[in-house]
């Protein structure tokens, strides 16, 4: 893998995981309040959503240190084409 495709996979990735993250939350949540009472959740509804909360903690520090990261490999990767 080069570097320009691993830098821009690691500014695209925190991104997509972030907002699937959120997708996914919002959808489990709309469903599992039609389909159960809201004050006996099932216990797996509780560790999905513990799941996706994990997953979007990890995106928002992927962001903080991806985004550097990332723009580094363009960087870098394009000053070695060039040579």
């Amino acid at each position: 893998m080069t570097r320009k495709k691993l830098g821009v996979l690691f500014l695209t990735t925190p991104f997509a995981g972030l907002i699937s993250s959120l997708v996914l939350f919002a959808i489990l949540n709309l469903k599992a309040k039609n389909l159960v009472d809201p004050e006996s959740v099932p216990a797996w509804i509780n560790v999905a959503n513990l799941l996706l909360g994990l997953i979007g903690t990890l995106s928002v520090l992927g962001i903080i240190f991806g985004i550097p990261i990332g723009i580094y490999l363009l960087v870098s990767g394009a000053k070695k084409s060039k040579s």
